[in-house]
């Protein structure tokens, strides 16, 4: 009997974990429908420098965390980074975040982290506009 009454309290206590967000859960969720984000403006003889879709199925009672890095490691750095547009395919509420984490807008280099909400996917796209130094 005490065995039984012990698995409903836990089993109680996980169900309740589950549904109430705890704050750092909270910390990490978006506000709205969609999460787009855009970082500076497109200027004059910038271009499309990079273009990727990130993509990824949700898992079970975690989260997905994803990095891109422009341009990659064995990649010159050609380019001063002028806009960044990041477009969550996620529109109803459901999608994740992303944030800058190095580098960015009038750099020659990005890092950015993108996060999914607990127990779901992520789909961005990433745009990175930029110009070549004078």
């Amino acid at each position: 009997k005490l065995t039984t009454t012990l698995f409903s309290i836990f089993t109680v206590g996980i169900v309740i974990a589950l549904i109430i967000p705890s704050p750092a859960w909270a910390a990490n969720k978006c506000e709205g429908k969609s999460h787009n984000a855009t970082f500076g403006m497109r200027k004059p003889g910038d271009k499309l420098i990079h273009k990727e879709r990130i993509k990824s199925v949700w898992k079970l009672l975690s989260f997905v965390q994803k990095d891109v890095t422009y341009p990659a490691k064995d990649k010159k750095r050609k380019y001063i980074i002028t806009y960044i547009k990041i477009t969550d395919r996620y529109t109803d509420g459901h999608g994740g975040c992303a944030s800058i984490v190095k580098g960015g807008v009038g750099y020659d280099h990005v890092k950015i982290h993108t996060k999914s909400q607990f127990t779901r996917g992520l789909d961005f796209i990433i745009e990175i506009y930029g110009i070549k130094p004078a």
